[in-house]
């Protein structure tokens, strides 16, 4: 006896999963992730050193393989990429870590 194929649009029937390819699986989890431009004021006492550092910490590389901040110093500012936007959370950590004995206050000149 043969069954007859039910048309497959028959609500009655469970759907069929349709799974990727493992080589699709593959280049999927191998993309990195989007990153964002994200920036914090030099004259705040904050080093890239001590940047960086925090940034280690909030995207570690067992995570973020291969993550690579590409910091650059524009005028006042550090500008890196990291895969998330800092939160306020973030920025008031990052104050805590400061130099006070580094930051300038804007009524100071250098001299």
């Amino acid at each position: 006896m043969s069954r007859a194929r039910p048309e497959s649009g028959d609500p009655r029937l469970p759907r069929s999963r349709r799974t990727d390819s493992f080589a699709l699986q593959n280049e999927q989890k191998s993309q990195p992730p989007k990153l964002h431009k994200g920036k914090y004021n030099v004259y705040n006492g904050m080093t890239w050193e001590k940047l960086k550092g925090f940034l280690r910490g909030k995207f570690p590389a067992s995570k973020y393989p291969g993550l690579q901040f590409k910091e650059e110093r524009v005028g006042d500012h550090w500008v890196f990429e990291i895969p998330k936007p800092l939160t306020k959370e973030d920025m008031n950590q990052l104050l805590q870590l400061r130099d006070p004995k580094l930051a300038r206050h804007r009524s100071e000149t250098p001299e």
